[in-house]
């Protein structure tokens, strides 16, 4: 058995740990058994042990970082995402069923990272560059950064009608997940911006123009923009609350629409590397 077909048992067997974390999580919310979110967090803590022996082999294997084809780009976004989840819900522990919402987002991108090739490429010269490298990585800080603030956002929506019950009182009070929310936000606000800037540095590094409002280019700014405007509302117009979760989840979705499911439908200049 060679070290790629390793890895990619080892990721494997990292999905499932996801996938029991999961639902150990929505099982402590359905039955309101909190007791059982510190086996939930164990369970995604080893699963995100393996996801890491996985990216070194990986690394090892093609020489540079993971992060230059679909299979890997979505595969760090993940790592990313649990690595976050760890280490915030080991030390906030009402915070932790917010899992409910993250290892389901987390799942999903992980089957579309394992439907890509797993063959390891040489890396191009296009790829060789500073400014890729920070695009890489900013892209996935994004990624994480939105699923943490859409996930306190629905879990604020859950707990506004029932939050007199005995166990949504274990859950971080309404001002606070709105907190979290607008804070996990404008952390991924900084990082997409960068995203944007290093991209177009990056462009015009490779193929001499910093933007050709590519599709994947022209969505990614227009939820740039949409990021912008929930900040803007919620600091200026002081939108709190539902509405300001319902506008999150808006703009998250759009996110998804720009960073998951356009570049493996729309044929533009992102399309090779997510394949």
């Amino acid at each position: 058995m060679d070290v790629l077909t390793i890895e990619l048992v080892i990721l494997w067997c990292a999905a499932g740990l996801y996938l029991v974390s999961g639902i150990i999580f929505a099982y402590s919310i359905v039955f309101r058994k909190e007791h059982v979110s510190k086996q939930a967090m164990f369970i995604a803590s080893a699963g995100l042990v393996l996801h890491s022996v996985a990216l070194l082999m990986r690394w090892g294997v093609s020489g540079h970082p993971p992060y230059t084809k679909k299979y890997e780009i979505y595969s760090l976004s993940v790592w990313t995402t649990i690595l976050f989840f760890a280490t915030i819900g080991w030390r906030r522990v009402k915070l932790r069923l917010i899992g409910i919402v993250i290892m389901p987002l987390s799942l999903l991108v992980m089957a579309i990272s394992l439907s890509g090739n797993p063959a390891v490429n040489s890396l191009s010269p296009s790829l060789r560059g500073i400014w890729f490298h920070i695009h890489a990585i900013s892209n996935a800080l994004t990624a994480s950064s939105s699923i943490f603030a859409v996930g306190a956002s629905i879990i604020y929506i859950i707990k506004e009608n029932k939050e007199n019950l005995e166990f949504y009182k274990k859950i971080p009070s309404l001002d606070v997940l709105d907190e979290y929310a607008y804070k996990f936000a404008a952390f991924g606000f900084i990082f997409w911006s960068l995203t944007v800037v290093s991209g177009a540095i990056w462009a015009n590094n490779t193929w001499g123009r910093y933007w050709a409002w590519d599709p994947i280019e022209t969505w990614s700014l227009i939820t740039w923009f949409m990021f912008g405007l929930y900040l803007h509302v919620r600091h200026f117009f002081k939108w709190r609350g539902r509405k300001a979760a319902l506008l999150l989840c808006l703009c998250f979705i759009s996110s998804v629409l720009g960073l998951v499911i356009l570049p493996l439908f729309l044929k533009s200049i992102h399309s090779s590397y997510f394949m």
